[in-house]
């Protein structure tokens, strides 16, 4: 159910498949899209459609990617990953290549500009073409730096967790209620997250795959803050959405 047991389970799973402190992707691991990627015209549809299953076919780490701010020109020399990457259910489809930023040393000042381009994209007073070619700016800058975790940003410092950003604030600010952390770090973020790992993934991303077998994590279910007072119909809904995925064996 939760982003950060996602998150636990990825790490296991390809710790027990590639040991500890292995290469971060490897040939043939699935990636999930958490966002459409890749407009094809021809196809009327995303090369990388949000919640798409995607085979890595090869990867090219990269020291010195050059991404270009589309508005000012402005360079960013950055590290992470090309992949070539293909869908898992669709030979048809064209594979692509994706750049994705290595986490641990995202670019304070890419996420200014970027911000300010998304800013920029919803000025009121504007015509419906300057709005047009500033979101056109802005996702240019977006696609090109993909990120594996949502980003936040307090106080200039670069936060990759929300439990990091939350555990900050509250420190800095004692008497705020956790719903007031939740609507500071809501709105502190400044880029979601592109892609992650296929093993594991929420029961909302879930929605609409099928899949051989399915493990379901029950307990985390069960104790997630939001349904902790929930009636238990919507507690059952949300089990069904996630016991109903596999076409063969549900654990």
């Amino acid at each position: 159910y939760t982003n950060k047991r996602v998150r636990q389970l990825n790490d296991t799973i390809r710790a027990n498949m590639f040991g500890f402190g292995a290469d971060k992707f490897h040939e043939g691991e699935m990636v999930l899209m958490y966002e459409n990627l890749y407009y094809n015209s021809g196809e009327k549809d995303y090369d990388y459609p949000n919640g798409s299953d995607n085979i890595i076919k090869k990867v090219t780490p990269r020291n010195n990617k050059q991404i270009v701010n589309p508005s000012t020109g402005k360079i960013y020399t950055v590290k992470g990953w090309e992949l070539v990457c293909g869908r898992a259910k669709d030979d048809s489809a064209r594979d692509n290549t994706l750049f994705v930023a290595d986490m641990n040393i995202v670019d304070p000042e890419y996420l200014k500009d970027l911000n300010a381009l998304k800013s920029a994209a919803l000025k009121s007073g504007i015509s419906k073409q300057e709005r047009a070619v500033a979101w056109s700016r802005y996702y240019t800058m977006a696609s090109a730096y993909l990120l594996m975790d949502d980003v936040y940003m307090y106080n200039d410092k670069v936060y990759t967790t929300k439990e990091s950003i939350a555990s900050q604030l509250k420190q800095d600010n004692p008497s705020l209620t956790s719903d007031q952390v939740n609507y500071q770090v809501n709105r502190l973020k400044m880029k979601d997250k592109s892609l992650d790992y296929s093993y594991a993934h929420t029961i909302h991303k879930s929605q609409g795959g099928t899949y051989d077998k399915v493990l379901v994590d029950e307990n985390d279910i069960n104790k997630g803050r939001s349904f902790q007072n929930a009636d238990h119909q919507m507690v059952n809904q949300l089990k069904y959405v996630a016991f109903s995925r596999s076409s063969k064996q549900t654990i």
